[in-house]
Order: structure tokens, then C-alpha cells, then sequence
């Protein structure tokens, strides 16, 4: 049972890599579609939301995003990524809706 546990975590990371590789290429359908197939393999994995919340981002899909962006922040606090430069605009978003109202 562990070893089918870490063989998921292996392929899930496979689709994370396969997500960053196609969001670099600018193909942000591919990207989410191979980051949904991570989660789907393990649903722990803070890295598939992250890249996917990006990917929902760049296509203006906030409300996927910022859910995505929860998720992460739910599995690991201190995801790196959420707090870089790079990302910033994204999680600025994440943060303005966090002070709305429903």
C-alpha cells in the first residue's frame, strides 16, 4: 500500500512538470489539464494548485484561481512560489478577495 501511495506522489509530480512545461510554452489548457490530472493522482499536492491557479489566472478565470490559490495555502502555508516576485500579482488578487465581502 505505501509503495502505490509513493508511486502516485511520483506520477503526480510527472503531470506537475508536464503543467509547468506546457504554461511555459504559453498552452495554459494543457497546463491545467495536465495539473487536474496531478490532483487527481494526489490531491495533496500544493505544487498542481499552484501551477493551475496560475494557469486560471493568465486566462482571466479569478474565481478558479483564487480557489486553487486557498487549496495551496491550506496544504503548505509557506509555498515559496505564492511569495515570489514573479507570482506576486496573483496572490495580490487572491489577497483583495480574501477582503471582500460576500
Amino acid at each position: 500500500r505505501l509503495f502505490m501511495s509513493l508511486f502516485k506522489t511520483e506520477d503526480a509530480k510527472y503531470w506537475v512538470s508536464k503543467g509547468q512545461e506546457a504554461m511555459g510554452k504559453g498552452n495554459l489548457d494543457e497546463a491545467i489539464k495536465n495539473c487536474t490530472k496531478a490532483i487527481e493522482l494526489d490531491s495533496k499536492i500544493a505544487d498542481a494548485y499552484f501551477n493551475r491557479g496560475l494557469a486560471y489566472y493568465y486566462k482571466g478565470l479569478y474565481d478558479e484561481a483564487i480557489n486553487d490559490y486557498s487549496r495551496v495555502i491550506e496544504l503548505k502555508p509557506i509555498h515559496i512560489n505564492l511569495y515570489s516576485s514573479k507570482h506576486l500579482h496573483s496572490v495580490d488578487l487572491f489577497l483583495l478577495s480574501l477582503s471582500m465581502p460576500l
